[in-house]
């Protein structure tokens, strides 16, 4: 494990490397195989000192400014309104309210290419819309020509983006965005 983490992988990694032979180990003392779990006591690195990147207002409205006009809205949406990339694909301009600024959570697209109820309650919920993002919306409506019951970011009306679309989107290539800051684009 130390060797794992001196050479730079993640702790998901690490801990996803080990988790199998600590199974294997934890069963082998329950059949009396051997004595003691060498894993037993390891202390298994943890991703909770890293703290989430959050860019300030001004950076993600650069951010946002700094892409191609057809990626504006999206990524606009992820960031105003922290929806998941499975609510991202099954927004439709129904679930919108841009006059009283609000948006539904009704639904989501699962792994396997099918519209799903959210998983929890919480989950259903109404998100409200800054002003910036109804422009956003608003300019990604005309360009798209969508409307009613149509998806809002689909491939098309009716189909929505692939998870590697918006993966590959996101990849992590640079946009500066003044200051000699940099985020991830």
């Amino acid at each position: 494990m130390d060797g794992l983490v001196a050479e730079g992988h993640a702790a998901s990694t690490v801990r996803n490397w080990l988790d199998p032979l600590r199974v294997v180990c934890r069963r082998a003392v329950k059949r009396g195989q051997i004595a003691t779990n060498p894993t037993a006591d390891l202390d298994m690195p943890s991703d909770r000192s890293a703290e989430p990147a959050i860019p300030s207002r001004e950076d993600a409205t650069r951010l946002v400014a700094a892409l191609p006009e057809a990626e504006r809205a999206f990524w606009a949406t992820a960031l105003y309104t922290g929806l998941r990339s499975g609510e991202l694909r099954a927004l439709r301009w129904s679930d919108i309210d841009l006059d009283s600024r609000l948006l539904r959570v009704r639904r989501s697209w699962d792994d396997n290419g099918s519209e799903v109820e959210p998983k929890t309650k919480g989950s259903r919920r109404t998100v409200p819309v800054v002003p910036r993002l109804v422009k956003a919306l608003e300019r990604h409506r005309e360009l798209t020509g969508r409307g009613g019951d149509d998806l809002v970011f689909g491939r098309t009306a009716s189909a929505p983006l692939e998870r590697s679309t918006i993966r590959r989107r996101a990849h992590p290539r640079r946009v500066k965005i003044g200051d000699d800051r940099r985020v991830v684009r």
